[in-house]
């Protein structure tokens, strides 16, 4: 069966002014987004004590990308689960891990990514 994901967060803000009329918008909209992440994610995030996830399944042009990666903060992780531009992420949030797809330029369709904790052994292996 399909996942079809339940939360929704893009860096495209779209706002409507007092007249619903549809205008791009920082600040504030970010803010929420972030805000409603952070306490959709909650459970899982605060269950990692080391900070460490494993990211995979990006798609990219040519490629699928992931690693591991320390996130200290929901924002971080966001980050570290998107791309630098223009993107909209559907998740769902597991005891386990994240499921989510990715939409962005390079992938208009989404992709199959997921985020779970990393093991000791993979934080070991990727350290610099």
């Amino acid at each position: 069966m399909k996942t079809i994901h339940e939360n929704e967060i893009t860096n495209d803000c779209i706002c409507t002014d007092e007249d619903a009329n549809a205008t791009t918008c920082y600040g504030d909209c970010w803010d929420w987004q972030v805000d409603d992440f952070t306490m959709m994610t909650e459970g899982f995030f605060n269950g990692n004590a080391t900070y460490y996830f494993r990211i995979g399944g990006i798609k990219l042009w040519d490629r699928e990308v992931g690693g591991i990666v320390e996130c200290k903060t929901p924002l971080h992780l966001i980050q570290a689960m998107s791309v630098n531009s223009g993107w909209s992420m559907r998740y769902t949030v597991h005891p386990e891990c994240i499921e989510y797809s990715l939409s962005h330029h390079d992938a208009p369709m989404g992709s199959a990514s997921f985020v779970r904790y990393a093991t000791d052994e993979e934080i070991e292996n990727n350290r610099y």
